[in-house]
C-alpha cells in the first residue's frame, strides 16, 4: 500500500475517537460540575437554549452563533440527566399556592413532570423518600425548620448531588446578635452546611444570600 494512503486511511478512525474522548470528557465534566468548556458565552447563551429543548422544541430560536454547538450540548445533557425522564417535585404549604404553581407548570409545558405536594413539607417529603437519591434540593421555606430540611437533603441526595438555601443572610441580619427562632435556626443551618462535614460549602452573595452545598458523604 502507498504510504500516501495511510493517513487517509486512518484518518475518520482517529477523528472518531478523538470525537469519542472528547464526549466522554464532556459528560464527565458535567456530571462533576466543571466549569463551561466552550466560552463565556455558553452559560448565558447555548445552556438555557439547550436545555429549554426539552419542553420548547428543536429551535434554539437563537442563531447568533452557529446552532449547531447548542444542539451538541442538548444531546450531551439528554445522555447526563436522562432528558424529559427527570421530575420535579414541589412543596407548597398551602392550596392556593399549590393551584398557582400547576398552572404555571401547565403553561410551561412540563405539568407532567411536576408534582406538587400540599402540607408541612417536613411531613409531606416522606411521600417521595422511596425515590431518593435526588439531584438537587432547593430550599425556599419556613426559616425555623431550614435545619431539618437540611437534614434531609442529607440523608436523601445523591453524593455529588447539590442542596441550595435561599435567604441565608437572614435578610441582611444574619450577623446580628440576637433574633427570632428564624435567625438563630438559619445561623445554625449555615453553621451544619459549612462544618457539618456531609457538603462541600459556599455562599453565593446575591441580594439574600444563597447558600450552596455539594454533598460528599
Amino acid at each position: 500500500m502507498p504510504t500516501a494512503e495511510l493517513p487517509r486511511r486512518w484518518a475518520w478512525p482517529a477523528l472518531a475517537a478523538v470525537l469519542a474522548v472528547g464526549l466522554a470528557f464532556r459528560l464527565w465534566g458535567i456530571r462533576q460540575g466543571l466549569p463551561y468548556a466552550y466560552n463565556a458565552d455558553e452559560a448565558d447563551h447555548f445552556v438555557p437554549r439547550a436545555a429549554r429543548m426539552f419542553t420548547h422544541g428543536l429551535d434554539p430560536h437563537y442563531f447568533a452563533n452557529p446552532p449547531a454547538y447548542t444542539y451538541l450540548l442538548h444531546i450531551l445533557f439528554a445522555i447526563a440527566y436522562g432528558g424529559k425522564h427527570g421530575v420535579l417535585h414541589t412543596f407548597e404549604y398551602s392550596e392556593k399556592h399549590g393551584l398557582v404553581a400547576a398552572e404555571s407548570f401547565r403553561k410551561a409545558g412540563v405539568a407532567s413532570r411536576a408534582h406538587i405536594h400540599v402540607g408541612p413539607a417536613l411531613q409531606t417529603l416522606r411521600e417521595i423518600e422511596a425515590e431518593a437519591p435526588f439531584d438537587l434540593v432547593f430550599i425556599d421555606a419556613d426559616k425555623v425548620s431550614y435545619p431539618a430540611y437540611l437534614r434531609w437533603a442529607a440523608d436523601h441526595l445523591r453524593e455529588g448531588g447539590v442542596v441550595l438555601a435561599d435567604n441565608a443572610f437572614g435578610f441582611g441580619e444574619i450577623h446580628l446578635s440576637g433574633g427570632d427562632e428564624g435567625r438563630a435556626a438559619l445561623r445554625k443551618f449555615n453553621q451544619e452546611l459549612a462544618q457539618g462535614g456531609r457538603f462541600r460549602a459556599t455562599m453565593l452573595p446575591t441580594a439574600e444570600g444563597l447558600a450552596m452545598g455539594v454533598k460528599i458523604r
